[in-house]
């Protein structure tokens, strides 16, 4: 039986999975973590990814190409964009935009530089974000379905920047939610989607938000757990 393959960047974000898991066996290949068993009879692997793109692209090749998961489920914190979107809610990604991907016109020596200038692209400078990494529309139309009904709180479905990068500017982060409808930021889905697409492995990301700074609502870590508890409940439901 093929697995669920989810995923946790840091310990806080897997370890509610790991306290529940049966017949628990880590694996560790090229230092990344695995734990294989099940979760109320369901085939899982939990995989800690660590943080950043590199990281996440590397956990999800290996775990790909040594579980051959029926989907991954990526999920842990992230930022909030905007000033509609609260501590607790839940954002999922549909697509994401990669924040640390940019193109600059030329300028010549002595005239300086500014970001406002800097283009968000995804690998090409012709044309912009027209290469969208996105989850599988069936897992959307199925957390659609499903999440409102077993979350406390409000859930948003969109577009989420990702990448390795933490933005604490607050007219930053509204440029980016009112120019490209961010949702919230994080920094592993970029490498997830891209690796898990191409492989042709259905994906979704589904995170809860810990902190917005627009709205200064501080980072709070132990929400991760609230984020798991509620994964836990989708996987019973989901029909993948």
């Amino acid at each position: 039986m093929k697995p669920i393959l989810i995923q946790g960047a840091e310990d806080s974000e897997i370890d509610f999975f790991i306290q529940r898991l049966e017949n628990i066996e880590k694996i560790i290949i090229g230092n990344f973590e695995f734990y294989k068993g099940s979760l109320d009879k369901i085939s899982v692997v939990i995989s800690k990814t660590k943080v950043g793109e590199i990281n996440s692209s590397a956990a999800t090749a290996i775990g790909i190409l040594n579980f051959s998961p029926k989907c991954i489920i990526n999920q842990g914190t992230a930022g909030g964009h905007g000033k509609n979107i609260h501590k607790g809610d839940f954002a999922v990604c549909e697509k994401y935009i990669q924040l640390n991907s940019y193109y600059s016109e030329y300028l010549e020596e002595g005239k300086g530089y500014s970001i406002d200038n800097w283009i968000i692209k995804d690998y090409g400078r012709d044309e912009e974000l027209k290469n969208y990494q996105y989850a599988d529309k069936k897992l959307v139309k199925e957390v659609k379905e499903i999440l409102p009904n077993i979350s406390n709180s409000e859930v948003h479905f969109g577009v989420v920047g990702s990448g390795d990068i933490w933005n604490r500017e607050c007219d930053r982060i509204l440029y980016l939610n009112n120019k490209y409808n961010t949702i919230c930021e994080e920094m592993e889905i970029a490498g997830v989607y891209k690796i898990a697409n191409n492989f042709n492995i259905p994906v979704i990301g589904i995170r809860i938000i810990s902190n917005n700074e627009v709205l200064q609502e501080k980072y709070n870590p132990e929400i991760a757990i609230e984020c798991q508890k509620v994964i836990y409940e989708l996987i019973k439901k989901i029909n993948v």
